[in-house]
């Protein structure tokens, strides 16, 4: 990973926020926007009328083709409690709901932490110290058995809301990938939008919140980033991070992300683009297709261009639509 990249995730996704450099990052990102960034599109009448509006679609990770985008995976064993006997638990969960009906609530540090998984076990035992020893040997199995389940439960529940509650713009640096034409532009009879988001200014959320992916042999564990002894050191760019983290399987769309916390009821929504730097055809678009594009390319007053297979290896080239 280039050096600008780690520097990134060290000032914007740190563990804990008090690390965080928001302005240093963005510092740091911003010369590396790319000037080129495409959106490959088929020529459906959906696709068109877009083109037209100058808007492209952001979706919540839920809807993509990979269902471990933006997942979230964690270890509750390693959450920190207060390290309480079951009394004072129980006395707290009282108080707590109390303030909650009255309104009052408001999370407090944990002040003498433990890992929940020796809590569990240590309550468990208090709990049972009057039980013969085989007894509390096979209910600590138990508990720990459904604990596991409700844990998995958890992580998919996480999962799942991070993944409805987050809108992501896709675009990627690559215009002659074969597999990106094949995949997203209907083999290769489609177009691709080329944009110039670095020659927005910093200030604009399309630049701003444009990251590159960052892609991993392992699923990312999330459990620093929750398990917080001060919930006021939590980072609440921990989310935009976890849709940014996707398998190396997937490098090769070299993808960049415009990700936005909109929550789940405008998670799916336009979003305005600026006008495009060019249109690039498919090498197999259709003679009535291309047409299309002329026309729309010569009102809006933007450069055509066309994908040309290479005869001597597997790679594409672009060049102007006039030339091929």
């Amino acid at each position: 990973m280039e050096k600008w990249k780690r520097e990134l995730i060290r000032y914007l996704f740190p563990y804990s926020a008090r690390r965080l450099r928001i302005e240093a990052a963005f510092t740091i990102k911003h010369p590396h926007v790319p000037s080129s960034l495409h959106k490959y599109r088929r020529f459906t009448d959906q696709h068109k009328d877009a083109l037209e509006k100058g808007v492209l679609w952001r979706s919540s990770p839920d809807k993509f083709n990979d269902p471990y985008d933006s997942v979230v995976y964690f270890d509750q064993n390693r959450f920190l409690i207060e390290n309480q006997t079951a009394q004072e638990f129980i006395a707290s969960l009282e108080e707590t709901k109390r303030k909650i009906d009255t309104g009052k609530w408001t999370p407090d540090p944990i002040r003498n932490p433990i890992l929940q998984s020796e809590w569990r076990r240590n309550v468990s035992l208090e709990l049972m110290r009057d039980h013969p020893p085989h007894v509390r040997d096979a209910m600590l199995v138990a508990i720990d058995s459904w604990f596991r389940v409700q844990s998995q439960q958890a992580v998919r529940l996480v999962s799942e809301r991070m993944q409805a509650g987050f809108s992501v713009l896709s675009l990627c640096e690559n215009a002659t990938s074969v597999l990106m034409w094949s995949h997203y532009s209907d083999s290769h009879t489609g177009f691709c939008i080329e944009y110039d988001l670095s020659a927005l200014s910093g200030d604009d959320p399309r630049r701003r919140f444009c990251y590159p992916v960052f892609y991993r042999r392992k699923l990312t564990d999330a459990t620093r980033y929750l398990a917080r002894a001060d919930v006021r050191t939590y980072n609440n760019l921990f989310g935009a991070y976890m849709c940014l983290l996707k398998s190396d399987e997937w490098a090769y769309e070299r993808e960049w992300r415009i990700v936005i916390a909109a929550g789940r009821s405008d998670a799916n929504s336009q979003i305005e683009m600026p006008k495009p730097k060019s249109i690039i055809l498919g090498a197999r678009v259709l003679p009535s297709n291309q047409a299309w594009m002329r026309t729309f390319c010569d009102s809006y007053g933007v450069r055509l261009r066309r994908a040309s297979q290479r005869h001597d290896e597997f790679r594409f080239e672009v060049r102007d639509a006039d030339d091929t």
